[in-house]
């Protein structure tokens, strides 16, 4: 992808879920109908500030789902810490193990992406809502937030970061991935037996967005393979394709990937499509664009599970040589170590979220879970306010200690000036005598 095509679908994504997605869901019909039914919770995605009057018109308690592994805005919120020594933002291509420089990084990116959702966006959608209900209707978007009975973090500790978590905020990574079904009839003509490598970018990286040398480079590097490839594409049209692609607008990831015979998913990095094949057991190579795709393709290769290809270094010598790098022994084993430490879980992730859904259905809300660290304010959680006064404590004391030594000083000097005198008028009368 070049420069401006990879600009292009990074602005396109931030301007609908910071601008036209706000607005279009504020303004939905199908929001109006949903606050005449009845509904026992209420499940929020990521960065819902627009729609927080839903539960709160609903008088009913709501649920906090995050998109991705890590997401402070909402984890912080229930009175979980927000430690950018331990915890790489997503919006950032690195991994724990920060030095000093990525670490000054990735707080300058907190503090950034803090001060924009809480100063920002939050008010931004208050005046949406309040365009909507009118003026001081429903409370600011923050204050609701505050009564969330639990996160849904879609982090999972057998393949993200680990975090120190309260027991409000359930890790349940991975509970979309499903059983594969059998491959659609069309599909199965093309593959018959043999083994095959998938191709998708996901729906924000397009092949327009492709200078006509990229593509031609990718579909190069496919065609030399001694695999069939299916190719998730903007067209249908086999003309002009080597024989062992199919093309296709719109493929089955999940069955697609679940297959015995599925060797490799080239991929660009996004976070539920790398999840889903470590559910199943399949390694990558990444070629990620914008947002989360850095990170996610950063951490897969942590794993030891994907190969990474940027964009700028794009070739078909190129990525052959990531496929097959991919396509070693070493890395299926990674990937197939993954899928198991997966499914070796106590309780399955899906089954895990089902439960505290209903934990929180049948007990109308979890107030037993929140932590008073969800009351503080930063200085007080972080215990600022206290360094400050054992600071300042401190301070007065040294600044007693150096005055009180500095009298000592120059009482003694005093001292010294009277008896030097003294001494020495005794001797001047001897020597008048001799």
């Amino acid at each position: 992808m070049n420069k401006g095509g990879m600009f292009h679908a990074g602005f396109s994504q931030f301007r609908f879920m910071f601008v036209d997605g706000p607005k279009a869901a504020i303004a939905s019909k199908e929001v109006d109908e949903l606050l005449k039914d009845e509904f026992d919770v209420v499940v929020m995605g990521t960065l819902s500030y627009p729609l927080y009057f839903v539960p709160y018109l609903m008088q009913k308690p709501f649920i906090l789902l995050t998109a991705v592994s890590y997401m402070p805005l909402q984890t912080s919120t229930v009175g979980n810490p927000t430690i950018p020594s331990l915890h790489p933002l997503p919006l950032l291509p690195v991994t724990p193990e920060m030095g000093f420089f990525t670490r000054v990084k990735n707080v300058i990116a907190h503090i950034v992406m803090l001060s924009l959702g809480k100063m920002v966006f939050a008010p931004f959608c208050d005046r949406l809502v309040a365009e909507k209900f009118g003026d001081g209707v429903i409370p600011p978007a923050l204050e609701i937030e505050k009564n969330a009975s639990l996160v849904l973090l879609s982090s999972n500790p057998a393949v993200h970061y680990h975090q120190p978590l309260l027991p409000n905020t359930i890790q349940v990574g991975g509970m979309h991935c499903m059983k594969p079904k059998p491959l659609p009839k069309g599909l199965t003509d093309f593959l018959g037996d043999s083994e095959f490598v998938f191709f998708s970018l996901g729906s924000v990286v397009k092949p327009q967005d492709m200078s006509p040398e990229q593509k031609a480079a990718i579909l190069a590097a496919l065609g030399s393979l001694p695999y069939k490839v299916l190719l998730k594409w903007d067209t249908t049209d086999r003309t002009g394709l080597p024989a062992n692609i199919l093309p296709s607008k719109w493929l089955p990831q999940q069955d697609i990937l679940g297959s015995s015979k599925c060797r490799l998913f080239i991929s660009h990095g996004g976070f539920a499509s790398v999840l889903e094949s470590l559910c199943h057991g399949v390694p990558l190579v990444t070629m990620p664009g914008s947002g989360d795709q850095q990170f996610n393709a950063v951490n897969a290769v942590s794993l030891g599970v994907a190969e990474l290809l940027s964009w700028d270094e794009l070739t078909a010598e190129s990525l052959r040589s990531a496929m097959a790098a991919a396509l070693s022994a070493e890395r299926l084993a990674a990937a197939r170590h993954r899928q198991r430490l997966m499914a070796e879980q106590p309780v399955p992730p899906r089954d895990l979220a089902v439960h505290w859904v209903e934990h929180v259905m049948r007990h109308g809300g979890a107030p037993h879970l929140r932590s008073v660290g969800a009351e503080l304010n930063f200085f007080q959680y972080y215990s600022l306010d206290v360094l400050a006064f054992l600071l300042a404590v401190l301070l007065l004391a040294l600044k007693l200690l150096i005055a009180m030594l500095k009298c000592c000083c120059r009482c003694v000097c005093v001292r010294r000036t009277r008896r030097v005198p003294a001494e020495t008028k005794p001797k001047a009368k001897r020597a008048k005598r001799d």
